[in-house]
């Protein structure tokens, strides 16, 4: 723990330990204590006695390293950032905190995190962090408990990866999958006041409350970046690939993000077409402040619907294989229908011979080629017929570049 302002603790590494069968705290809500409880932990703590209730304690990390460890079976976080009940800046809707953000080089890397009762990494009041070539699997494995129903019995809401209050923070080159739960059960979040995050080179797949979460955040900084991941059979129980929360509504923002070039393969076996699922996005948002380009989306039944309101988001360039409906309006241009020209769609690995998706050398597990494109012909709908973006990272998920030069077009897809 850090307890005392002005001071910072630095140069920390925690590698090859084990951590499993803690019991701790159940409950989702801040003031309950419960994600202060679990395996590995920065904490920022304000002792008893030596600060007001209302004194902030500006104690910090540096340098900090946690790789190559196993944490199993906890209750309720496995790899962790808190702070004691505002020993920190509240700054859920604050852009940066008044003296920096309390934790910097902070590196979390190929560690196994598997079923802890709640989340299984969460970076908070971070700049900069590194979240990459981790497994994170069947967590948020606890009774959540019915919708709307909250109580120290129940582990409430939770997810495999994600960040909050936080700038910059990174999550690469990680395999999650088998969380629980639709409250909320999905492999990412990007959560409140999360400034500048990037999902990349991530492989996700069997989450049963979806690929990603977006809470709101501040429509005047970086968004979120989701680029080059592959998701497969995500938000079977939830209905939903993506979601876009509206909560908490005292912030009148909502999310942006640029989601782009990433292989969406979506399994749905519960519903017909007279009732389908909305597959691709749950948002009440109409702010077309997220943008969908370059994403390849198949779906094995030709069922389902793209989402509630789509108006939320400008979707452009992306390819659409076995759904019934497409996004409309003006802004929407470029889409495409049929055959994807991928290997094998929905037959990807479930467990890899990596931690990650990546060894140290950079050899991507062979099972995850069933996502490749497999024609570079001019009448294909993938092949050089995505949008360019600028700043786009310079490579794909395989690897392969991806060009600066806008007359050079990029693939759709991962």
């Amino acid at each position: 723990p850090a307890t005392q302002s002005g001071k910072t603790v630095q140069n920390i590494t925690i590698r090859n330990v084990t951590v499993q069968d803690v019991f701790g705290k159940y409950q989702f809500a801040d003031t309950s204590r419960g994600k202060e409880t679990g395996g590995i932990s920065l904490f920022i703590y304000r002792p008893s006695g030596q600060y007001s209730n209302t004194e902030y304690v500006r104690a910090k990390f540096k340098d900090v390293i946690i790789e190559d460890c196993i944490v199993r079976r906890v209750t309720r976080c496995g790899i962790f950032i808190n702070a004691s009940f505002l020993a920190v800046h509240p700054e859920k809707h604050i852009v940066h905190p008044v003296d920096g953000y309390p934790v910097t080089g902070l590196k979390i890397r190929r560690n196994i995190i598997e079923d802890c009762a709640g989340d299984g990494v969460i970076v908070r009041f971070a700049k900069d962090a590194l979240v990459e070539r981790n497994r994170a699997k069947n967590n948020h494995s606890g009774d959540e408990g019915p919708q709307g129903v909250e109580g120290p019995q129940y582990v409430g809401h939770g997810v495999a990866l994600w960040c909050r209050s936080s700038s910059g923070t990174v999550f690469q080159y990680n395999h999650v999958y088998g969380t629980k739960g639709i409250k909320d059960g999905t492999a990412f979040d990007s959560d409140m006041a999360s400034y500048g995050t990037i999902f990349q080179y991530n492989y996700s797949h069997n989450n049963e409350g979806g690929f990603m979460l977006l809470m709101r955040s501040n429509q005047q900084y970086p968004g979120t970046i989701i680029r080059y991941n592959i998701s497969q059979n995500d938000g079977s129980s939830a209905n939903r690939t993506f979601h876009f929360s509206t909560y908490p509504q005292d912030v009148q923002y909502d999310a942006a993000a640029y989601i782009y070039n990433n292989t969406f393969y979506i399994k749905d076996t519960q519903f017909t077409s007279a009732n389908p699922a909305t597959r691709i996005a749950i948002s009440n948002n109409t702010s077309y402040k997220t943008k969908f380009y370059s994403n390849i989306f198949v779906q094995d039944n030709d069922v389902a619907v793209i989402n509630r309101s789509t108006n939320f988001a400008v979707w452009q360039y992306n390819h659409f294989e076995n759904f019934s409906s497409l996004p409309g309006g003006p802004a929407n241009i470029g889409n495409t229908t049929g055959a994807s020209d991928l290997s094998s769609p929905g037959d990807g690995p479930v467990s890899l011979t990596t931690i990650g998706t990546r060894t140290s050398t950079g050899a991507i597990d062979a099972g995850l080629d069933v996502y490749k494109i497999t024609s570079n012909a001019s009448t294909s709908n993938i092949y050089k017929k995505g949008f360019f973006m600028e700043g786009n990272g310079g490579k794909d998920f395989y690897g392969l570049p991806v060009s600066s030069d806008s007359s050079d077009l990029p693939n759709k897809g991962a």
